[in-house]
């Protein structure tokens, strides 16, 4: 199991790689389980047609959907570089958004914002000018409206160590951090699902 995500009494979780994640076949698919009771009694899934190069790092529930995040390889490449993600209205009937406006990237983190829509945090790698750099790459955040399929994207500048963990706070304002960095999203807006 790479994460799960819990909404009340219920419980979602997937496996961490597909079954083409590391030998790129074209095709691939990747368990899920969800309990309705608080994690007492369990189904199973598979989703299939995942890209090559299918991971999922975080599992999600936010405006009123279950999200499966992660990343997939871009053809011809052999490392994770594109955004995936997988909605769900009900936990157990899965469907992959087209994710090509998303830009590049590998989400490794999720949370919510003050009025509870996805705000999901990845990296992707910088290309290098010689073979013999260190290998720099550059965070984004994307924040979604509400939908499963639009997200406004904003970068979180470039480094050796991208911010990789994200969290809301008691006050509604979200907090980015990797290893050098910390962001923190504004002051939540008044009226805006959050209350002092």
């Amino acid at each position: 199991m790479g994460d799960f995500g819990v909404n009340g009494r219920e419980v979602v979780a997937f496996g961490a790689a597909a079954t083409n994640a590391y030998d790129f076949h074209s095709t691939g698919t990747i368990p899920f389980w969800r309990s309705a009771d608080g994690g007492v009694h369990w189904t199973s899934g598979d989703v299939t047609g995942m890209p090559p190069g299918t991971q999922v790092h975080r599992v999600l529930y936010a405006s009123g959907h279950w999200f499966a995040v992660g990343g997939y390889a871009k053809a011809g490449a052999f490392y994770d570089s594109l955004p995936l993600v997988l909605t769900s209205q009900d936990g157990t009937h899965w469907t992959r958004t087209d994710s090509s406006a998303m830009g590049t990237g590998t989400i490794t983190a999720a949370t919510v914002d003050s009025t509870g829509h996805p705000v999901l945090v990845g990296s992707a790698p910088r290309p290098k000018s010689a073979t013999d750099t260190r290998t720099m790459l550059c965070g984004s955040v994307w924040v979604g409206d509400g939908t499963t399929t639009s997200w406004q994207r904003g970068g979180l500048g470039c480094s050796e160590d991208p911010p990789s963990a994200a969290a809301t706070l008691t006050d509604g304002r979200v907090l980015i951090a990797g290893n050098r960095d910390l962001w923190l999203s504004r002051s939540p807006r008044p009226g805006r699902g959050h209350g002092s």
